[in-house]
């Protein structure tokens, strides 16, 4: 099975039918299991390992779409009532279904900061998709549309509580915003003479990524900073570009055409520009996701033989394939933290789609 070269989330109706493109590829308490410990194909003197995560309590799917530096594991899955609910995972106390804001009726966790704030969209009583903000203390904070707007979706959140996402305008376009409890929620515009855009990840230091159309009509990866506004970060020779994320030194990492026409993961330094990470051996695709401070930068691509397997980009090391689970075929690298641990989604060799935790 191979998805768009585009991360999609897109838990609640949108009022203007078009598909969220952004960093993760998404599709749509205790921990089932782990179905073993394998390991997987790797640069020399490098081995992974893979876990399966399970699902929530009577559910059949999962997917682990982002990990903090303390090793906690968000994403959504079903459940025993069939609703794709938001969800936490921490070795101690496995996989933890959090359930919705009153009246909610199923909803996704994106992001997840070292503090424990969790973000991520739910699917409200009128059936229209809002961001929210979940931490223990706290519990679930609705952070509200734009103005006139009826829909937004939150996917990045830094450690001062800065989230970012995009919502749609009382036109009924789609904008990037930012939040802050102090600020509320403020639309960032898009690139010149473009129509929509969609922030996908912010640093601590309130730089934000994602990207937007273009006057050409064709999509292009931004940086944003209140200072500088929006930046237009090119292409790799192609026409379009996706930034998925970035770290507190400013390097991103996304996907963009190339001039040949294939997709491939990059690394966009200030001072360097954008960077080809190229392909797995044999393969023709590829798509980079997070980046860490300390230079690790995950994502998928195709294998040989047309698979598409998570990737782990290493420093000074260059590509690891992580493989599948046991009699699986796939698999999708989404987020990965300091320590090197990994996040994603894997099929598993009955066929059903679990969150999987590479390290």
């Amino acid at each position: 099975m191979r998805l768009a070269h585009r991360f999609s989330k897109n838990i609640g109706s949108r009022s203007d039918g078009r598909s969220v493109a952004c960093r993760l590829a998404i599709v749509i308490g205790l921990l089932v299991g782990v179905v073993g410990l394998v390991p997987t194909a790797a640069t020399a003197g490098s081995r992974y390992t893979v876990t399966d995560l399970g699902t929530l309590p009577g559910g059949s799917y999962s997917y682990a779409l982002a990990i903090n530096d303390r090793g906690q594991v968000v994403g959504y899955g079903d459940n025993v009532t069939s609703n794709a609910d938001p969800l936490s995972y921490t070795p101690t106390r496995g996989m933890v279904d959090l359930g919705t804001p009153p009246g909610g009726s199923g909803g996704g966790a994106f992001d997840v900061s070292d503090n424990g704030e969790i973000v991520g969209q739910y699917s409200t009583a009128s059936g229209s998709g809002h961001a929210f903000s979940y931490t223990p203390w706290r519990g679930f904070v609705d952070l509200g549309t734009l103005p006139g707007g009826s829909y937004s979706s939150a996917s990045g959140v830094n450690d001062h509580g800065q989230i970012v996402g995009w919502a749609d305008t009382a036109s009924g376009s789609t904008h990037a915003f930012s939040y802050t409890p102090s600020r509320g929620m403020i639309d960032l515009g898009t690139l010149p003479r473009g129509s929509y855009s969609y922030a996908v990840a912010v640093n601590d230091s309130g730089q934000i990524v994602g990207h937007s159309d273009t006057a050409s009509g064709n999509e292009h990866a931004f940086s944003y900073t209140p200072r500088g506004g929006m930046i237009d970060l090119g292409t790799l020779g192609g026409a379009t570009s996706q930034a998925y994320g970035l770290n507190d030194r400013g390097q991103i990492a996304g996907s963009s055409d190339t001039a040949n026409g294939t997709s491939h993961g990059f690394l966009y330094t200030p001072g360097r520009g954008m960077v080809d990470l190229g392909t797995l051996p044999g393969g023709t695709y590829s798509s980079a996701g997070k980046v860490t401070d300390n230079g690790l930068i995950v994502g998928y691509g195709d294998t040989a033989s047309g698979d598409s397997h998570g990737i782990l980009w290493v420093p000074e090391r260059g590509m690891i394939d992580l493989g599948t689970l046991p009699g699986g075929s796939w698999s999708y690298a989404y987020d990965v933290n300091d320590s090197g641990w990994v996040v994603g989604q894997a099929i598993t060799a009955n066929g059903d789609q679990h969150a999987v935790l590479w390290r």
